[in-house]
Parts: C-alpha cells; structure tokens; sequence
C-alpha cells in the first residue's frame, strides 16, 4: 500500500473544479492515467443567501442506472419534473464515533431529523474550460468534499477539510493508520462508495427517484476535530457512538439506510453471519466493530 501511495503522488497533477457561475469551488490532484482522484481541497464556503435550499443551483440529473443525462437543469425543475438526480451522503467518523447533525426546521425534506454526517444534492461541476463534469464518480466524490465542508466547516474564515480520497479498502485504512500514527484533525480520508441508482429518498425506497452516493469519511486525531456548522441546513451538531446513532428516535430513515450499507459492507467482508436489516441488530453490530465496548447480542429479527 505504502508504495501505491508513493506512486500516487508522484503522477498527481493539480487541477481547478469551478461551479456553473465559473467561480473556483477547490482544486484536486488526479492521475492524469487513470484519472482517479486523491486529494481534494475546497475553497472556504459561507452561505451568503442563508438559505436552507438552494433551488437554482444546477443538479445531475442521470439515468436509471445512475450515468449523467447531460442536461442542465435546475434542483427545482427536476424535483417539479420528478427526475432522477444524484444526492451525496457522508458518514463521518472519528475514534468509533460519527458525527451527527440535526436538520433544519426550514428543510423541505426531513426538517428537524437528526442526519447522516453530511448530505446534499450534488452540484454541477465544470473544467476550466468551462465543459461540464460527466464521469458520475468524480463528481460524486468532489461533491461529497463540497457537502463536508460547506456543512461541517461552514464560515468564510474557517479552514476546509482536507480530503484525501483513499486509494485501497477501508481495512487497509485502518491498518495504514495503526502503522503510521496520526494525528491530524484537520484530514478527512474518504474511502470505499457505492452507488443506489435505482432507488429513491429514502434509501430503498422508489417513489422519489434518487440516484445515490453513499462513502465512508475517517478522521485520525487524538481530539475530535471541530465542527462549524450553516445554521440555515443543520442546527446542532454532536459525536455519537454508532450505537446510539442508530438508535436515535428522531434518526431519519434514510440515515439508518445508509449507514447500515455503509457498514453491513464492512462487516460482512468479516464476518460469516448472514444480515437482516434490523434495527437492533445493526446498532449491536456497528457498536461491536466500532465501540470500545462491544455490546453485541445476537441477531435478532
């Protein structure tokens, strides 16, 4: 893995990201090879407008099997029109724990429902040139950089995460970072993702078409890293064990989703048991692969 990395960095080349306004909203380092992306730094973001919902801004809208149409649409023409759009989720973690925001009252969707780390439509990207972002991967993973950063390290003063896109599992994260000691709370390694492209919001669900990116974010530091949030899209942020996330009463359904296939993937590389999506038992799992004291109990339906 170290020598991937070494190799990694000697091919990256630097690269502008721009919004449909053609302002610069962060800079990657790609192989130019491949084109696989590695590290992602965004611009400091305030929400000027103060608005919970950004109904102009330029969406994806894609296919049923998740690949970009194309088209420039608005985020409100296409909820009007009930297209297909790409949403970005993130759950981010730290020690065993994650963090957990709760919505805004002024949200559309789910206001006052406790969430995943960060979630959000995902914008349209554009090339210095100003062509469009088409590739359905980099655009989620740049846009799940934008959605940390512009609702966990929100204010115009605020240093952004630094994103580093890993380049193995997430247990070679894990094992890369026990062999080499961390300790930056200020680095979000983004590993794994995958793709829903034929359901909806909430997860599983297919009344509202969603295409979905859903990728694990992991902080190395003694202390937690801190947290500044948009008031107009989250009103309180805190650390919970993924135990009591799961459990939360006011936990939106499409959170849970999300984290038990973030996490149900992890586990099932590890262990034999079969998987049933019950509550009780995704929270037991999650606590004994990421609490300091598991308190597995069984599979229970």
């Amino acid at each position: 893995m170290e020598g991937a990395i070494r190799k990694i960095e000697a091919v990256q080349k630097p690269y502008e990201i721009l919004d449909a306004k053609g302002k610069k909203i962060c800079s990657i380092t790609y192989d130019p090879l491949t084109g696989d992306i590695f590290h992602i730094q965004t611009e400091p973001y305030e929400n000027i407008e103060q608005e919970a919902e950004h109904a102009e801004e330029y969406v994806y809208v894609t296919h049923e099997n998740g690949t970009p149409t194309g088209e420039r649409i608005s985020r409100q023409e296409a909820r009007d029109q009930q297209r297909r759009y790409l949403l970005v989720s993130v759950l981010l973690e730290h020690g065993g724990d994650v963090c957990v925001p709760r919505r805004s009252p002024q949200k559309k969707i789910d206001p006052g429902k406790e969430s995943i780390s960060a979630h959000g439509v995902a914008k349209l990207l554009y090339r210095p040139d100003g062509t469009p972002i088409t590739d359905l991967r980099y655009a989620a993973l740049v846009n799940a950089a934008l959605e940390l950063n512009e609702e966990l390290r929100h204010g115009r003063n605020t240093k952004p995460f630094n994103v580093i896109v890993w380049p193995g599992s997430e247990m070679e994260l894990y094992m890369y970072a026990h062999s080499h000691p961390m300790d930056d709370p200020n680095t979000v390694y983004l590993v794994g993702g995958m793709v829903f492209a034929d359901h909806g919001y909430p997860l599983y669900q297919w009344e509202t078409p969603r295409t979905r990116f859903v990728i694990n974010g992991h902080v190395f530091s003694k202390e937690k890293p801190s947290i500044s949030i948009d008031l107009n899209e989250v009103d309180e942020s805190r650390w919970l064990s993924m135990r009591d996330f799961a459990l939360q009463p006011r936990l939106s359904e499409d959170s849970l989703r999300c984290a038990e296939e973030n996490y149900l993937a992890l586990l099932k590389s590890r262990t034999p048991l079969g998987f049933h999506h019950s509550h009780r038992w995704v929270a037991n799992a999650m606590s004994e692969m990421f609490d300091k004291n598991p308190v597995y109990e069984g599979r229970s339906d």
